[in-house]
């Protein structure tokens, strides 16, 4: 299978970009339409900044990293949500798409089964978490 079908099958583009909290409300969605099969750790980035010793008034998120398990699997699948850009003045972030990482070299039947299973599944389930929003 080509590289395409890889980036294809390891990328989620959202309907519309996700909040921090509404990106953590598709994670529990996730969890729920699995029926507790699957269990998601995610960590936020912010950037901030200090001048003259005085913390600046807002931080902005800007990054999303994490990884999700399927039990029963030895794998997990780490991802990253990326975004378009964050806004001037906003600290809810950004996200519009969720990338799966993928090892590089292998092709998609290389990839972790595992992994692979989660990506299917993400993939299935987002556009059903934005038909019933």
């Amino acid at each position: 299978m080509s590289l395409a079908e890889l980036l294809e099958k390891s990328m989620v583009t959202f309907d519309s970009p996700l909040t921090v909290k509404e990106i953590k409300d598709l994670f529990g969605y996730l969890v729920r339409k699995s029926d507790g099969k699957l269990r998601v750790g995610y960590s936020f980035e912010t950037t901030g900044e200090i001048s003259d010793g005085v913390p600046f008034e807002q931080e902005y998120v800007t990054g999303l990293t994490g990884h999700i398990w399927l039990f029963g699997q030895p794998e997990m699948a780490p991802f990253e949500c990326t975004s378009k850009g964050v806004s001037k003045g906003t600290t809810d972030g950004s996200f519009s798409v969720m990338k799966f990482f993928t090892i590089p070299g292998y092709s998609l039947q290389e990839q972790p089964e595992g992994d692979v299973k989660v990506w299917g599944f993400v993939q299935e389930k987002v556009p059903e978490y934005f038909s019933q929003r």
